[in-house]
């Protein structure tokens, strides 16, 4: 019987997810899940899926639906849910972290690829409804990194705290915007972009390294547009992280 591995990154707002079917990862469409009941998107998306012996979660979506999670798998396929967790060292990456596992899973999986696309320094960053910035150095030691809001909690932000802005634009195109709307959108998307700008100097500054800069998110695509850096865009960074533990469990 051929052994095929779901693999599931719960984020804050969406659910990533793909097939491993021995060495082919096969990538699904990702599907956002707040404010909606979740097993009926487990059978929408899920549901044709064959042949699942095991499944392995990064999950930052809290406790519920970890257990959607692993009920819904269990009586689909019978097969058993393993949720990752950070550890100090493992998979050629050290953690920063004295308790490293108060660092998120989703920075940990991402550490993790990194370090499996090659051994150079790198950062890390994910665009998402958070975007967090993490760094390794060349010998696979995480550096520490940054948690700031992403483009839609700052909109939210302005939109739930203030009198006057009731709108957010998408028009990015202009540096400055002409409407209210476009003023918000355009504040919120180069501040984040600014924020990856200065992290790629002091990183070179600080470490003499030359870091691989590795974007990745719902929100990396248009991020990128607005940068004046090099970067390198794997939208499955999480997912591919997740590829290298299975391997590892399988052993």
């Amino acid at each position: 019987m051929k052994v095929k591995t779901l693999l599931i990154d719960v984020g804050n707002s969406r659910v990533k997810w793909a097939v491993l079917d021995k060495s082919h990862l096969c990538s699904g469409k990702a599907f956002s899940y707040k404010e909606q009941q979740i097993e009926p998107l487990f059978d929408a998306y899920w549901k044709t899926l064959s042949g699942i012996t095991d499944v392995i979660v990064s999950n930052v979506g809290g406790l519920e639906i970890a257990e959607h999670i692993e009920g819904w798998c269990s009586k689909q396929w019978k097969a058993n849910s393993h949720f990752v967790r950070p550890k100090s060292h493992a998979y050629g990456v050290t953690n920063s972290y004295q308790n490293p596992q108060q660092l998120g899973v989703d920075r940990w999986v991402c550490l993790v690829a990194a370090r499996e696309m090659g051994e150079r320094a790198t950062c890390i960053i994910d665009c998402g409804t958070a975007v967090t910035i993490d760094a390794l150095n060349g010998e696979g030691k995480h550096l520490g990194g940054m948690i700031a809001p992403g483009i839609q909690l700052m909109k939210r932000a302005l939109l739930n705290n203030t009198s006057d802005i009731s709108e957010a634009g998408d028009n990015p195109e202009c540096f400055l915007g002409q409407c209210t709307a476009d003023a918000v959108q355009n504040g919120a998307i180069h501040s984040v972009a600014g924020l990856i700008e200065r992290a790629a100097r002091e990183l070179n500054k600080q470490y003499k390294e030359d870091f691989l800069l590795v974007l990745t998110g719902g929100d990396a695509e248009q991020i990128q547009k607005q940068l004046n850096c090099d970067v390198r865009l794997v939208a499955d960074l999480a997912l591919r992280g997740l590829v290298v533990i299975t391997r590892d469990q399988s052993k």
